[in-house]
Protein backbone atom coordinates (compact mmCIF):
# COMPACT_ATOMS: atom_id res chain seq x y z
CA UNK A 1 0.00 0.00 0.00
CA UNK A 2 1.29 3.21 -0.79
CA UNK A 3 1.26 5.81 2.26
CA UNK A 4 1.86 9.52 1.51
CA UNK A 5 1.78 11.88 4.54
CA UNK A 6 0.67 15.17 4.20
CA UNK A 7 0.64 18.87 5.86
CA UNK A 8 -2.44 20.82 5.56
CA UNK A 9 -2.86 24.95 5.45
CA UNK A 10 -6.11 26.13 6.32
CA UNK A 11 -7.52 29.25 6.92
CA UNK A 12 -10.73 30.48 9.25
CA UNK A 13 -11.85 33.18 10.35
CA UNK A 14 -15.66 35.05 11.36
CA UNK A 15 -17.60 38.12 9.23
CA UNK A 16 -20.98 39.66 9.51
CA UNK A 17 -22.57 36.46 7.44
CA UNK A 18 -21.45 33.73 9.86
CA UNK A 19 -20.25 35.10 13.27
CA UNK A 20 -18.98 31.36 14.35
CA UNK A 21 -15.38 30.34 13.03
CA UNK A 22 -15.49 28.83 9.98
CA UNK A 23 -12.98 27.58 7.17
CA UNK A 24 -12.22 30.29 4.52
CA UNK A 25 -9.68 28.53 2.54
CA UNK A 26 -8.07 25.34 2.76
CA UNK A 27 -5.12 26.31 0.50
CA UNK A 28 -2.13 24.28 0.87
CA UNK A 29 -1.45 20.65 1.13
CA UNK A 30 2.14 19.07 0.67
CA UNK A 31 3.34 15.83 0.31
CA UNK A 32 6.10 15.38 3.37
CA UNK A 33 6.78 11.64 3.01
CA UNK A 34 6.24 8.83 0.83
CA UNK A 35 6.16 5.25 1.55
CA UNK A 36 5.54 2.89 -1.64
CA UNK A 37 3.73 -0.11 -1.80
CA UNK A 38 5.93 -2.01 -4.24
CA UNK A 39 5.12 -3.79 -7.81
CA UNK A 40 1.77 -4.90 -8.09
CA UNK A 41 0.73 -8.32 -7.33
CA UNK A 42 -2.11 -9.24 -9.85
CA UNK A 43 -1.63 -7.21 -12.95
CA UNK A 44 -4.42 -6.82 -15.79
CA UNK A 45 -4.20 -7.75 -19.28
CA UNK A 46 -5.86 -5.73 -21.48
CA UNK A 47 -5.49 -6.39 -25.65
CA UNK A 48 -2.29 -8.66 -24.83
CA UNK A 49 -0.36 -5.79 -22.55
CA UNK A 50 -0.32 -5.94 -18.33
CA UNK A 51 -0.80 -2.96 -16.64
CA UNK A 52 -0.83 -2.78 -12.58
CA UNK A 53 -4.35 -3.43 -11.14
CA UNK A 54 -4.07 -0.10 -9.47
CA UNK A 55 -4.76 1.81 -12.71
CA UNK A 56 -7.76 0.05 -14.00
CA UNK A 57 -9.50 -1.25 -11.23
CA UNK A 58 -11.78 -0.19 -8.47
CA UNK A 59 -10.47 0.22 -4.91
CA UNK A 60 -12.09 -2.44 -3.41
CA UNK A 61 -10.71 -4.73 -6.23
CA UNK A 62 -7.14 -3.64 -6.35
CA UNK A 63 -3.89 -5.73 -4.20
CA UNK A 64 -2.46 -4.79 -1.32
CA UNK A 65 0.70 -3.22 -3.00
CA UNK A 66 -1.38 -1.20 -5.30
CA UNK A 67 -3.81 0.89 -2.57
CA UNK A 68 -3.10 3.92 -2.10
CA UNK A 69 -3.50 5.85 1.66
CA UNK A 70 -2.92 9.16 2.63
CA UNK A 71 -2.47 10.58 5.95
CA UNK A 72 -2.85 13.64 7.60
CA UNK A 73 0.68 14.56 9.39
CA UNK A 74 0.15 17.99 10.42
CA UNK A 75 -2.81 20.67 10.26
CA UNK A 76 -1.82 24.46 10.69
CA UNK A 77 -4.54 26.35 11.46
CA UNK A 78 -4.21 30.20 10.82
CA UNK A 79 -6.82 32.56 11.68
CA UNK A 80 -7.80 35.52 10.69
CA UNK A 81 -10.15 37.08 12.89
CA UNK A 82 -13.06 39.20 11.90
CA UNK A 83 -13.19 39.90 8.28
CA UNK A 84 -15.80 42.19 6.27
CA UNK A 85 -15.71 42.19 2.74
CA UNK A 86 -12.59 44.50 2.26
CA UNK A 87 -10.33 42.63 4.48
CA UNK A 88 -11.04 39.09 2.58
CA UNK A 89 -10.01 40.55 -0.15
CA UNK A 90 -6.74 42.46 0.69
CA UNK A 91 -5.53 39.06 2.63
CA UNK A 92 -6.42 36.42 0.06
CA UNK A 93 -3.99 38.60 -1.97
CA UNK A 94 -1.37 39.26 0.22
CA UNK A 95 -1.37 35.58 0.49
CA UNK A 96 -0.98 35.39 -3.25
CA UNK A 97 1.79 37.59 -3.16
CA UNK A 98 3.57 35.77 -0.35
CA UNK A 99 3.11 32.43 -2.34
CA UNK A 100 4.78 34.14 -5.52
CA UNK A 101 8.27 35.17 -3.84
CA UNK A 102 8.94 31.57 -2.21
Amino acid sequence: MTTYYINVRQYVHRCPAEPNRHHVIQRQQTIVATTPGGPCLKPISVQGQEFPCGRIAVYENQCAACKTQVVVNHVDTIDLGFQGAAELVAAAYQDTLFEAHQ
